[in-house]
């Protein structure tokens, strides 16, 4: 199951670049993928890595939720699926308070692998605009105080939360 989510990540991200440094787009599921195989240790850990991998085939790609559960399963589909933004909502609301509401409405799964995506977005920071590394680390960080103020926190988020703080610093 990881493997073809892998392949079918790489696939559908092949004419993709990352925005800042030129990279092939690829390198961001993999390394989502291998925040969340470091970080989360679960019976279902195989669909978490598959959903990692494919965590931005629906909004990106525009792959749909059908042919994701049946390539994957409902569990991954789901994941995928509730962790993929509305793009509408987003441009009406903006997105440090669309975010806000995202966080606190998904499940434990989808939460761990938003943050493995928000973990990996804050190391590449570097590589920014000031401009942008300021607005993206406020962001962040309104983002984590909301999930401290209104959400119970698995240790596992918990973890990510201080990694995420840690590379802020």
């Amino acid at each position: 199951m990881i493997e073809k989510a892998k392949i079918l990540s790489k696939e559908v991200h092949k004419n993709q670049v990352r925005k800042f440094d030129g990279s092939p787009y690829f390198v961001h599921p993999d390394a989502v993928a291998n925040i969340v195989k470091e970080f989360k240790k679960s019976k279902h850990i195989n669909e978490l890595i598959s959903a990692a991998y494919l965590h931005d085939s629906m909004e990106d790609c525009g792959i749909s939720f059908d042919y994701l559960q049946t390539q994957f399963g409902y569990m991954v589909a789901s994941i995928v699926a509730e962790v993929s933004n509305n793009i509408e909502m987003l441009k009406k609301y903006g997105k440090k308070y669309y975010m806000s509401n995202k966080v606190l409405t998904l499940s434990n799964y989808g939460l761990v692998i938003k943050l493995s995506d928000r973990l990996d977005n804050i190391s590449d920071l570097n590589i920014v605009s000031q401009e942008f590394k300021d607005r993206y680390i406020d962001e962040t960080e309104y983002l984590i105080q909301v999930l401290q103020d209104f959400r119970n926190l698995t240790h596992t988020q918990l973890k990510l939360i201080d990694a995420i703080k840690e590379k802020i610093k």
